[in-house]
């Protein structure tokens, strides 16, 4: 017998209702958040949606979710989300994503930094590179796409899923179970490092969201890679844990505990960034600021191509 799609997502909602003890608020946000990532900008600036058939199946089967949490508290309410809360519409503009390009088609695989030009070009024909400390991107003044706590991600177990026991001091033993009165917010943090971000998927919504004028996009992600590890290492020596990751993009509500990171997780309403960076953790868990450096890396110009907005 034929099942929608959509018919199994609710029934799953039913069978685990984990926005129950969400406040209206935390419901709401959650469904601007999910909406944000759902939508991209059409290369005429209309309004669409993702292109990947997996992340848009991802996205739908979550909003299905909400729409059925928002049911069960009398409907969606009117202000609950507005256009702000969808990606940047420029029709009948093309969008800037689009012009930068100037007819271009990127490659499969890429790396993309997205910046004001002088700063693009001199990565591209310097190979100078900025590193910062992720504590920097707590800055308010940074845009809502690059302003983050990247020091800590909070995950929240649910009441009905977790237990709580006292361990006795003098046995070492878990007493009776404490029952809980809401969702428990868990956060992981860590000490400050280096990080270098970068996306390894293009769309043309990043330059708008970055407030971006210029971009490279490295073709040649192997070179690149090695040309900018080993300048790196050479400015910091022995005295750091160096990685390549892609970002784990975190849903609060449903993730994989074994993904989880504050060095390399963030919440799920950035996912549209697709985010690949670049780790340097101190090993001695050093507390003292990490100010910013550069690095030269030679020139790019084998390696990637610079696009500019004229």
């Amino acid at each position: 017998m034929f099942r929608r799609r959509q018919d199994a997502w609710e029934d799953d909602y039913r069978m685990r209702r984990y926005l129950a003890n969400a406040s209206d608020a935390a419901v709401a946000q959650r469904f601007r958040d999910l909406l944000f990532n759902y939508h991209n900008v059409t290369a005429e600036g209309r309004l669409g949606i993702v292109n990947d058939r997996g992340e848009r199946l991802k996205w739908l089967a979550l909003l299905t979710h909400i729409l059925q949490e928002f049911n069960m508290r009398g409907g969606i309410p009117e202000d609950a989300t507005s256009r702000d809360d969808l990606p940047f519409i420029t029709f009948p503009k093309v969008p800037k994503g689009f012009q930068i390009l100037k007819g271009a088609t990127l490659p499969d695989r890429t790396l993309i930094k997205l910046g004001k030009s002088e700063h693009m070009r001199e990565m591209f024909f310097e190979g100078r590179i900025r590193i910062s400390a992720a504590s920097s991107y707590a800055d308010p003044s940074l845009n809502h796409a690059i302003n983050d706590d990247e020091l800590s991600i909070f995950t929240l177990a649910l009441r009905d899923e977790t237990t709580v026991r006292i361990l006795d001091k003098k046995t070492g033993k878990p007493g009776p179970i404490i029952p809980l009165l809401d969702d428990v917010m868990v956060t992981e943090s860590v000490y400050d490092f280096y990080v270098y971000c970068m996306s390894d998927k293009y769309d043309y919504r990043l330059v708008d969201d970055f407030e971006a004028s210029a971009m490279v996009v490295v073709h040649d992600c192997g070179t690149f890679s090695r040309k900018l590890s080993r300048a790196i290492r050479e400015q910091l020596g022995d005295d750091y844990t160096y990685m390549w990751i892609p970002v784990y993009y975190v849903d609060p509500y449903n993730f994989d505990h074994t993904r989880l990171s504050g060095h390399f997780s963030k919440h799920f309403r950035f996912s549209y960034q697709h985010e690949h960076r670049f780790l340097m953790v101190p090993k001695d868990n050093r507390t003292e600021p990490l100010p910013p450096f550069f690095v030269n890396i030679g020139s790019l110009t084998d390696v990637a191509t610079l696009y500019i907005l004229e």
